[in-house]
């Protein structure tokens, strides 16, 4: 069974608002407890009930609210003041909070409203066919896509220019006299011995005379 709505507006009747005051003050009190408890801070509450002065409640108890309000006081102002919120305030953060909430929820609505329709245009669907929103949303999504195509080029473009630039090695006259010593290996010795030994000269060229004849060129000569 749901609870029944609370109006927010004063109770008329004095013995109703007096006991609905009991229980919400108990409540009230009971909750600052639990953080004082919980959160290990100095809570101190003062009710001003209707009747006059004598009906004040100071809770924990006059002496420690006297106490804990001193303590407040003595601190800058720019202390105090530093995270203090009103109600008024804090109202306002939550408006503001909620609106923010409310515009992200927007826009993730219409982007995938937007990427909705470029799926249909690529199957098939005419842009004529669209409606004035259903064109103004594809409008500012194509407007974003190249915006984010723009700043990622530019990136690229920035990393380019950030990389060293790399210069030729120019090598000198005794470099080169190293490379030349380097090229007589034991691979270019054994390469040159092959090409004066008869046996692996014929070879290649019965390997030569077998491909020229799979390639159209007459029979293999022996």
């Amino acid at each position: 069974m749901t609870r029944k709505r609370i109006r927010h507006a004063r109770i008329p009747n004095d013995s109703r608002r007096n006991a609905t005051f009991g229980r919400r003050a108990d409540g009230f009190l009971k909750k600052a407890t639990e953080y004082s408890t919980l959160c290990g801070v100095d809570v101190g509450i003062i009710i001003n009930r209707p009747g006059g002065e004598n009906n004040t409640l100071m809770w924990p108890s006059p002496e420690l609210f006297e106490e804990r309000l001193q303590k407040f006081l003595d601190f800058p102002n720019a202390e105090r003041t530093r995270k203090m919120v009103t109600h008024e305030t804090f109202l306002e953060q939550i408006i503001v909070q909620e609106t923010e909430a409310l515009a992200k929820s927007k826009e993730r609505v219409r982007l995938k409203e937007s990427k909705q329709l470029m799926n249909q245009l690529t199957q098939g669907k005419r842009v004529d066919e669209l409606d004035l929103h259903q064109l103004i949303c594809l409008s500012s999504f194509s407007a974003q896509m190249l915006e984010k195509l723009e700043t990622r080029e530019a990136e690229i473009e920035n990393e380019k220019q950030q990389q060293p630039q790399v210069e030729p090695v120019v090598l000198s006259p005794v470099d080169v006299g190293a490379v030349g010593v380097e090229a007589s290996s034991p691979t270019t010795t054994l390469l040159e011995n092959l090409k004066n030994d008869q046996w692996f000269i014929d070879s290649m060229a019965d390997q030569q005379n077998i491909i020229d004849f799979l390639s159209g060129g007459g029979p293999p000569r022996i």
